[in-house]
């Protein structure tokens, strides 16, 4: 099964536009869907997600977690840097069929790192 992720960043008037496509497997459960893929650097990738909401976790040597609801939401992010605690604002959170958009933004105290939107397809 393919899964499809495509992310576009704009940050400082700039933007990226970052594409991927992984084999992986898909799994519902109890009202949620599983996407399992292993990304280009080798780190096992799971994604939750429902109507209404979608976590990502990436298992690496540390963790990354990222959480979209429509609002605010907590984001632990793997930097060169060390961890960083962020939060997620989510202005939306669209589930078509195997199709999620979301747009959001990624901040920490007040601090707008950049705007993001970002697309998922998978087939069940």
């Amino acid at each position: 099964m393919k899964i499809k992720i495509k992310n576009i960043v704009l940050a400082d008037g700039e933007e990226e536009v970052i594409e991927q496509i992984h084999d992986g497997q898909v799994v519902e459960k109890n009202g949620w869907i599983y996407l399992t893929y292993v990304d280009e650097e080798g780190f096992k990738n799971v994604i939750k997600l429902n109507d209404e909401s979608l976590m990502l976790t990436r298992f690496a040597e540390q963790n990354t977690k990222m959480n979209f609801i429509l609002g605010q939401a907590e984001a632990t992010i793997m930097t060169p840097v060390g961890v960083q605690f962020l939060t997620t604002d989510t202005s939306r959170f669209e589930k078509n069929g195997n199709h999620v958009k979301i747009d959001y933004s990624l901040n920490q105290n007040n601090f707008k790192f950049a705007d993001y939107k970002l697309e998922i397809g998978f087939d069940l």
